[in-house]
Order: structure tokens, then sequence, then C-alpha cells
């Protein structure tokens, strides 16, 4: 007794056995080109013609530190006023 085993036709073949026209490669993997299309459009905003630093190598934020925070910062008088967040110069946000 043999018997033969047949295969059934894939999903997306059509019975006749005539092989499908591929779908082109843009349609095909459009999620992923419209990302690298966003990243590349990105890369190009984050790059291009930037000069906030004005030659500094500093950026906005470092800036402000340097000029808002700095001036305030001391060493204290005495030990005891290191260790007081209260009254200690290096505290920022003292009273």
């Amino acid at each position: 007794m043999s018997s033969q085993y047949v295969t059934p036709p894939m999903v997306d073949q059509p019975l006749d056995g005539a092989v499908p026209a591929r779908e082109p490669y843009w349609r095909r993997h459009k999620v992923m080109l419209l990302l690298v299309l966003i990243m590349v459009c990105a890369t190009f905003f984050r790059f291009y013609g930037r000069m906030y630093d004005q030659g500094t190598w500093q950026n906005p934020d470092e800036r402000s530190i340097l000029t808002s925070t700095t001036p305030q910062i001391n060493w204290p008088s005495h030990v005891e006023d290191l260790f007081n967040w209260h009254i200690s110069t290096l505290n920022t946000r003292r009273d």
C-alpha cells in the first residue's frame, strides 16, 4: 500500500501554478524606508550649521551653569558651615 503525500499549495500562490509578480522593493519595505528617511533628515538638521557655542565647545546648558551658578559658590569660612546646608556657600539653593 503506497500512499503519496500531496503537498498543499502555498497560500500566496494561485492553484494554476503561475508565480505571482513580486511587489516593488519600496512597497515591501516602506516602513523601514520611511524611518531611514526620517533619521537622515533629523541628522541633517542636527549637524548642519550649528554654531551655538561660538567656538568655545560648550553647549547652552553648560554655559548657563558657568555664568549663573559658579559665581555663587565659595568655600565656607568655617568647617561647621560646610555641613550645614542652610548656610553653606557650596549649596546653590541655600536660604
